[in-house]
């Protein structure tokens, strides 16, 4: 994860696409694609319905609380154990340059009391070329480890992508951020896989 917030800070960030599209299955919310700033980048957004989505199914025999994070926070969202889902279109923000869905335990609150939590971290960028939008993605656990114990997987279900997979619940070494040309198929994080 740390590579990744590495590229979010870096120059190449700058080149992530204005669009901002999220789908919350808990509360059925869709907002539409929308220009923020043009400025930053000269190339056009993706129309939303080529854009695959960020999801997040809880298997868990105990809920969980999730919380969407960009330069302005939704949530929390309550995932009920063994059947909780959320779902939200990919969507850039250009003053974060980043997406965070952030995973607790605890209480509605949990976000704000620094409770350990999971966190999934993506960012969109254009392809060059008309080569297809890419997507890079990772997992990290903040004050703790949440799900120790428990399996968690993070799979795109574009070809030819990589996988994620934290057997124990926490990462198990090496580098957490990956980058997959299919930002037009869904990411898929699997808590109690």
């Amino acid at each position: 994860m740390r590579l990744l917030l590495l590229f979010l800070l870096s120059p190449l960030a700058s080149l992530i696409t204005p669009c901002t599209c999220r789908t919350a299955t808990t509360t059925t919310t869709t907002l539409t694609s929308t220009a923020l700033a043009t400025a930053i980048v000269p190339s056009p957004c993706p129309p939303a319905s080529s854009l695959g989505a960020a999801r997040v199914r809880n298997r868990c025999p105990f809920p969980v609380h999730l919380w969407a994070v960009a330069s302005d926070v939704a949530g929390p969202f309550p995932l009920a154990a063994r059947t909780g889902r959320y779902a939200e279109r990919f969507r850039s923000d250009p003053r974060s340059r980043g997406i965070s869905l952030k995973i607790a335990r605890g209480g509605a609150g949990a976000l704000y009391n620094a409770e350990p939590h999971t966190l999934l971290g993506y960012n969109l960028q254009p392809g060059r070329r008309g080569a297809p939008w890419r997507v890079w993605y990772g997992l990290d656990d903040v004050y703790g480890h949440v799900f120790r114990g428990e399996r968690l997987v993070l799979e795109s279900e574009a070809e030819g992508c990589e996988s994620l997979v934290w057997e124990d619940g926490a990462a198990p070494g090496g580098n957490q951020t990956l980058v997959c040309d299919g930002a037009d198929r869904d990411l898929v994080l699997t808590l109690c896989a």
